[in-house]
């Protein structure tokens, strides 16, 4: 894009930051404040006047061409014509209200207390900002403390630019990086607190939206096109088939996170790739996680959009065989589609039903002109690999006393889940035009701290690729070395994994920057969720199924883990009536599920019990968790009564369903998967917002009172105090019960007391303290009767000695 155009789109990604800047210190108009900011704070270049009248006159009736797409990119977002501004501002309520909690209590009918967020930074260390709370005004300090260290790193940014912003790439980096830190310290901050009846959009969604929205309006320009805009929405389809189907084998654990790590990086990389094709910049991605994403682009021609589908399903035949594919659809949208909330609302369901129907085409284009090049014969000359089939690369080595043979995207795909646990930082590149050599992109070097693995996708056909850095400075290297030998990269963004703290960073950026020859303006700043934790034996090495099952407590079993959060679609659809919602949703949920998750295991376990634990996948509304199956059983619990607070599901928000199984470690992972994903299918037919551990659904009350009573009953055991045999009459005892419900209570409590009674036997009960623990016992097992059959089974479980 032409500098000029970048202009606009950097004016539509701050033509609000005033409301911030008056929250926090000013009187005034916010675009005029907004004005004095880019003066401040933006770094000097030719089409910096631009941004500041744009941003100054972005609310007055008449304007010239380029501040009416930032106007009108302002309206779309907030799907509002807001033609009363200055004095009517606060024609509702006070500015200074706090954004509404998105999960609790959604709408003004519902009759839970509503919550609201607080003001502060997105931050892991700080995730209970998520909680949010019932006081709905904020305060003045609350927003200068925010604004304050905000205006640090935005300094900090302008110093890295000191020399000024010399060409269109830079100001690319500049913007993205600028992005980031709006989403670091505006995406729990209100839109339009004063306008809106119910606040309920984020400053940064808003910011960002209009943005992407300003960049569709340009090229629609540039194209003569009719003012229209595409949603286009994706979804990675065969993701359970092709992380939990392939074939496994001892030591293979690490694979099986790795598949996971692989699917989440190829549905951004695929993302990354479609706006590159359409000449947009990575802010019309609104949102990316879970395996869906979304675009906001410009009107695109049908044609156009089936030809980038049939090229994205080439680079996955070459890339996975087949095994992965895309679903794409989309949806064509005007500016009054925009404005109007049902029609928003009915086109983005519209596009939705488009990706059902596309998920049974799958490869059909290519089927149709290659079928033998899809279905094969495949040639195989050598060896096939075990894992997953392919023939490239394949080497035969001995594990656990066979051999296996494994092909060379398997090899380096099993040593993906430790590279990322040393790794600090993840440079994504996004490459122009077609890469000559793109093997020569693959750069493995753990010892300098750089590692690619099966993440450089322009081998397959994809403009982009993934690298792994330890540090700042090895990035950076990375990068210049792509440079100094004639690689011409088009956008350079390297995150900090799992911490926003990017003032380290913009420091280091600006020192480096002689040393990589002016490399700092290349590259943009940004940070990235990813739960990256993976248990390691004391020789280093990624803890293998049998490592972990001996670490139980107990019997040795592996368990899994599978966790839903209930009717997250419906809400989706209910919540979201403008782009800017769509934006604020997925944010929260992907800051809460592939970021708060692994955070709340860290707080919950010391570092041995957390090495017993293996996150599999967390994303989306779901997660996966394997390991010694009591640390499971244990973070089942810690996980939901988070979960619970930052959903508020005691107030109006979503709840939860789970499943857990535990196994033998020699069972394959294809099998347990399905398994535990029926029960938890189950457990969503039994009326959700439970588990099922044993048998059936239970209430989460029920399963911490069960682990609660199982641990107690334990104890009891392992010190001599009750016979293990009580655990079997237990389970006979609610056997009987289940049989005939309708039997008196009075037969089985009388039953219960004998039981106890017989366990005891050598504790003497005349002691005052047998007596008292004789009655403790029996009031807690009547209590809880109707969980004897998951007291009992997770008791046999604590107390089985083996080897």
């Amino acid at each position: 894009m032409r500098m000029e155009d970048l202009s606009i789109i950097l004016a539509a990604c701050l033509h609000d930051i005033g409301k911030f800047y008056r929250r926090a210190y000013r009187m005034g108009s916010h675009a005029t404040l907004s004005g004095e900011f880019v003066e401040d704070c933006v770094p000097e270049f030719q089409g910096r006047d631009l941004v500041r009248e744009n941003v100054v006159r972005h609310h007055e009736r008449v304007v010239d061409e380029a501040t009416k797409i930032v106007k009108e990119a302002d309206s779309l977002s907030a799907a509002e014509r807001r033609e009363e501004e200055g004095e009517f501002e606060q024609r509702y309520k006070g500015e200074m209200r706090r954004m509404r909690h998105i999960f609790a209590a959604c709408n003004d009918e519902c009759k839970n207390q509503a919550f609201f967020y607080r003001i502060g930074p997105l931050d892991l260390r700080d995730y209970k900002i998520l909680e949010g709370d019932t006081r709905e005004g904020a305060s003045i300090n609350e927003y200068r403390d925010l604004w304050d260290k905000f205006l640090e790193d935005v300094k900090r940014l302008k110093e890295l630019y000191s020399d000024g912003i010399s060409d269109d790439s830079s100001l690319r980096h500049y913007i993205e990086t600028l992005l980031e830190l709006l989403r670091k310290y505006t995406f729990f901050i209100p839109s339009a607190p004063s306008i809106e009846t119910e606040v309920r959009n984020s400053l940064y969604a808003h910011h960002k939206t209009s943005a992407a929205l300003a960049s569709a309006m340009l090229l629609n320009k540039r194209n003569n096109s009719d003012g229209r805009f595409t949603i286009i929405l994706g979804d990675v389809a065969g993701i359970q088939r092709y992380v939990y189907g392939s074939r496994m084998y001892k030591g293979a654990l690490k694979m099986l996170r790795a598949r996971s790590i692989y699917i989440s990086i190829l549905t951004e990389a695929v993302a990354r790739h479609i706006v590159n094709r359409l000449g947009l910049l990575p802010l019309n991605i609104i949102f990316c996680s879970g395996g869906h994403f979304m675009i906001l682009a410009h009107y695109v021609e049908e044609d156009e959009l089936k030809r980038i589908l049939k090229e994205v399903e080439e680079c996955l035949l070459r890339e996975q065989r087949g095994s992965i594919g895309l679903k794409l659809s989309y949806a064509y949208m005007s500016q009054e589609d925009f404005m109007n909330r049902e029609r928003f609302r009915s086109r983005l369901e519209e596009a939705g039903r488009g990706l059902m129907e596309s998920g049974l085409r799958l490869f059909r284009r290519i089927m149709y002109e290659d079928f033998e090049g899809v279905f094969g014969p495949i040639p195989v000359d050598g060896e096939v690999c075990y894992s997953c089939g392919g023939t490239e690369g394949v080497k035969t080595e001995e594990v656990d006393g066979r051999e296996i043979s494994l092909c060379e995207r398997c090899q380096r795909m099993r040593e993906l889940s430790k590279e990322l646990k040393h790794a600090g930082y993840m440079l994504v590149i996004s490459w122009s035009g077609k890469v000559i050599k793109p093997e020569d992109l693959s750069i493995d070097r753990p010892g300098e701290g750089v590692y690619t693995g099966p993440l450089n996708f322009t081998t397959s056909g994809l403009s982009v690729s993934y690298h792994l850095c330890k540090d700042l400075d090895s990035a950076l290297r990375l990068v210049h070395m792509f440079l100094q030998h004639g690689f011409r990269p088009m956008d350079v963004i390297i995150y900090k994994i799992n911490d926003t703290d990017l003032s380290n960073e913009l420091e280091k950026l600006r020192g480096l920057d002689e040393k990589y020859n002016g490399v700092a303006h290349r590259v943009s700043l940004g940070f990235k969720f990813i739960s990256k934790h993976t248990p390691l034996s004391g020789e280093g090495e990624i803890r293998d199924f049998d490592d972990m099952a001996k670490a139980s407590g107990g019997s040795k079993m592996i368990g899994y883990l599978k966790l839903d959060i209930d009717g997250l679609g419906q809400r989706l659809k209910e919540y979201c009536e403008t782009i800017s919602d769509y934006l604020t949703f997925s944010e929260a949920l992907s800051f809460t599920m592939e970021g708060c998750i692994e955070y709340m295991l860290t707080l919950s376990f010391s570092g041995d019990d957390l090495n017993r634990l293996y996150l599999i996948y967390s994303g989306g509304d779901d997660l996966f968790l394997v390991g010694s199956w009591d640390a499971v059983v244990e973070a089942a619990e810690k996980i939901h009564g988070g979960l619970r607070e930052v959903l508020r599901m005691d107030y109006g928000g979503p709840t939860i369903s789970a499943a857990i199984l535990i196994e033998d470690p020699k069972t394959p992972v294809k099998i347990c998967s399905e398994i535990v994903s029926e029960k938890l299918r189950r457990v969503k037919e039994a009326g959700k917002n439970g588990i099922n551990v044993m048998e059936g659904r239970i209430s989460w009350r029920g399963f911490r009172d069960s682990l609660e009573t199982a641990k107690r009953l334990s104890r009891y055991i392992d010190s001599g105090i009750v016979s293990r045999g009580l655990i079997f009459q237990l389970s006979r005892l609610i056997s009987d019960y289940e049989r005939d419900p309708e039997r008196a209570w009075t037969t089985y409590r009388y039953r219960l007391k004998y039981l106890i009674a017989r366990s005891l036997e050598r504790v003497a009960r005349r002691e005052l303290e047998g007596r008292l623990l004789m009655e403790d016992v029996y009031r807690e097992l009547c209590e809880r009767f109707i969980y004897l059959t998951n007291i009992s089974y997770l008791s046999e479980l604590y107390t089985r000695r083996e080897g």
